[in-house]
């Protein structure tokens, strides 16, 4: 069975444990050809393991992962890395090599991966750097000359340097103040209406949610549901989203305490 001709990426009845913890259970989800889907929850509840399945960094205990209909796990060594060319990733706090120049940085994927002149190589970053809006000259400093939100466009820049079909974003606006992260926001929204890209957010800021999202999934703690209940607790629109009177997703959402303090306690 293939997935239909919209669906980029999909997780099917996916598993992941790590030693004795399970992490994710049964989670089955679409990611749309040309759109962005933001995975929100709580902290600990699976969503940077989910965007690691999607992108080939992990792999499923049990369960399939499908690329463009196909099952990851049929593919040869030599396909999945010519498919990870595909597929740029935004690491949470952006990871930037600390020994490299930004040029260096944005350079990486371009060296690792094709054979081309250093003419070429200095034209994609720069114009990767000014796509995220920053100077030519941004391009000889350190990591550690910037400031957050200059690092994480930089990520970006490195990110987009391949010019991937699907992008994924870690927490894009962790850590930054509220005009860096709508910055940040903007530059999602137009990496994809310039490069036509599928993006995959990672996110608790519901500024982002209703910002750059067409569809949203809420992910829940497997301590906190009961056996056989699904971890996926909305799938949907951003307006649906915010609409939604289950308690679990509305407090959420909004930022209250609920029921939490209760269950802390008891913890």
């Amino acid at each position: 069975m293939t997935s239909k001709p919209d669906i980029a990426m999909e997780l099917r009845n996916v598993h992941r444990t790590f030693g004795e913890q399970a992490v994710l259970r049964d989670v089955s989800l679409t990611v749309h050809r040309g759109q962005t889907l933001v995975i929100i929850g709580e902290s600990g509840c699976g969503k940077s393991v989910t965007t690691k399945l999607l992108a080939g960094l992990l792999e499923p205990s049990r369960g399939d992962v499908f690329w463009e209909g196909q099952p990851l796990a049929s593919r040869s060594k030599r396909q999945l890395r010519d498919d990870r060319r595909k597929v740029g990733y935004l690491f949470q706090g952006a990871a930037l090599f600390d020994s490299m120049s930004v040029y260096e940085n944005v350079a990486f994927g371009l060296r690792e991966n094709f054979k081309l002149p250093e003419k070429e190589i200095r034209a994609a970053v720069i114009d990767r750097l000014r796509d995220v809006g920053l100077p030519e000259a941004t391009a000889a400093k350190r990591p550690s000359d910037l400031s957050g939100g200059m690092r994480k466009r930089v990520g970006l820049a490195r990110a987009m340097a391949m010019s991937p079909e699907i992008v994924f974003y870690d927490e894009p606006t962790t850590g930054l103040d509220p005009v860096m992260s709508d910055v940040i926001n903007e530059l999602i929204l137009q990496t994809q209406a310039r490069h036509h890209v599928t993006s995959v957010v990672v996110t608790h800021d519901m500024h982002t949610v209703r910002r750059v999202a067409d569809r949203v999934v809420m992910l829940y703690p497997l301590g906190r549901l009961a056996p056989g209940e699904s971890q996926v607790v909305f799938a949907g629109t951003a307006e649906e989203l915010f609409a939604v009177e289950d308690r679990r997703i509305s407090s959420f959402v909004r930022g209250e305490a609920g029921d939490r303090i209760q269950e802390l306690s008891a913890a």
